[in-house]
């Protein structure tokens, strides 16, 4: 449903809707973004298992746990929710969940030197 405004006026499907407030919603991750960032997180969790890292790694303080496709969403969840104020993945936005897995990207690759991109 997509919503044109031409010279003041909002359009839909080309008919002219009344004046009023009208809420811009942006679309929610979708279940492909979903199912992609779970796959993910496992091909970085065994990358950086095969390199014998742990958390460690990613924490200032050290954590001794192996990393998990579970522990990366954990951590995943904590940027979500320091960045934008999300307590949950399925509260981002399409652009939202991109930007944050860009940072994540950045992060686990200057850390773990681990080169699997998303």
């Amino acid at each position: 449903m997509k919503i044109q405004i031409i010279e003041g006026k909002a359009y839909k499907n080309g008919e002219i809707l009344k004046d009023g407030y009208y809420e811009l919603v942006q679309e929610r991750r979708t279940s492909n973004q979903n199912r992609a960032l779970h796959l993910w997180f496992s091909l970085v969790s065994d990358e950086a298992n095969e390199k014998g890292l742990t958390l460690n790694e990613l924490f200032t303080k050290p954590q001794n746990m192996r990393i998990t496709p579970e522990a990366l969403k954990m951590l995943f969840k904590e940027y979500a929710k320091r960045m934008y104020s999300k307590d949950s993945t399925t509260k981002l936005t399409k652009q939202e969940i991109n930007i944050l897995i860009e940072v994540f990207e950045q992060v686990y690759a200057e850390r773990l030197d681990c080169t699997i991109p998303f």
